[in-house]
């Protein structure tokens, strides 16, 4: 039953993590961890889902049960940080942002070349700047603006 897909693409990971459920999570992932792996129709793995709708505690236990999934990306070519930050789950993004700050995920451009950063700026999400900014040594390219 945890393998089945319907017809949008999505397994039953892909509902808790969109919808929050994380017992649910929990038990689908010691079950099966390639149930992480599930691209639905839109492009997101489970864990996009998480990050969209800003499941903190779920995205805590992906990184405890599944951590290699934070190195997926959509097929859009976002990474979990830039759908946190374009979706404004900014307290989802703080409980993340202490374990990969320092990582080339969390400074990794998007498919236009935007970082995290540019997204927050762009998006009118400054709060989410301020927070980058004094955690962060980021450039900024004038550039990509």
């Amino acid at each position: 039953m945890a393998q089945k897909i319907d017809s949008d693409g999505c397994n039953p990971l892909h509902y808790a993590c969109k919808n929050g459920h994380l017992e649910i999570t929990k038990i689908l992932l010691r079950h099966d961890l390639d149930l992480t792996l599930i691209y639905n129709n839109k492009g997101f793995k489970p864990l996009h889902l998480a990050a969209i709708h800003g499941n903190g505690t779920i995205l805590e236990e992906f990184l405890a049960m599944a951590p290699t999934s934070f190195d997926c990306l959509t097929t859009d070519g976002d990474n979990v940080f830039h759908l946190l930050v374009r979706f404004n789950a900014h307290s989802a993004f703080m409980c993340l942002e202490h374990v990969f700050g320092d990582t080339k995920l969390f400074q990794q451009p998007d498919q236009f070349g935007n970082t995290i950063l540019h997204i927050a700026i762009s998006g009118g999400l400054y709060h989410v700047w301020i927070s980058l900014s004094l955690s962060l040594s980021l450039s900024l390219s004038l550039c990509s603006f």
